[in-house]
């Protein structure tokens, strides 16, 4: 597996967690909140907020902001972020159009794991048979057939006939995770 690879999976492991999605749905509409404010939104301390917000930061969705005796945390990217470029706008429209975090942790779950990412990588080249995915991941038959399953619920491929293949995504979100995936 490559870096990118890993990249996008640790991200999605990032955001696949509703107690971090409430905390950046607070930061998305009042960018002045300090941890305190921000824990005592999410029904949580402190302490475990601070945890949850510097995940967030260290996938840089997030960036803190520091002041006397307060960190406050924005919505603001650096340049040279990578995954968040594509991924912050398609969670502010979510957040915007009050998706349910259930909906982008399952959206999000299709790619917590790398074998994921190497078979929609294979389909973003060619249409492949199961046989075919086999010799190109280098997976087993059970292990294949769980990361497919996991993909089709997911809607981010499907199964003409004997043939898997991309789907085209149905949300911001589904399309900036395939373009991460498939980058």
């Amino acid at each position: 597996m490559n870096t990118h690879q890993t990249a996008v999976t640790q991200i999605c492991r990032t955001i696949a967690q509703s107690t971090r999605l409430q905390l950046l749905w607070s930061v998305f509409e009042d960018e002045e909140l300090c941890v305190q404010d921000l824990a005592l939104q999410a029904g949580i301390s402190a302490p475990n907020a601070s945890n949850q917000l510097q995940a967030l930061a260290d996938k840089e969705l997030i960036t803190p902001k520091r002041g006397k005796l307060k960190v406050i945390y924005k919505p603001v990217l650096r340049p040279e972020t990578f995954c968040a470029k594509i991924l912050l706008p398609a969670l502010k429209e979510c957040q915007n159009k009050k998706v349910s975090f259930q909906t982008v942790i399952r959206k999000a779950t299709a790619f917590t794991n790398e074998r994921r990412i190497q078979i929609v990588r294979c389909l973003a080249v060619s249409d492949e048979s199961f046989n075919s995915l086999i010799k190109k991941t280098g997976m087993t038959t059970s292990s294949l057939s769980r990361h497919l399953k996991k993909l089709l619920n997911r809607n981010f491929i499907q199964k003409k006939g004997k043939v898997y293949q991309l789907r085209q995504p149905n949300s911001i979100l589904a399309h900036g995770l395939l373009k991460l995936a498939v980058q």
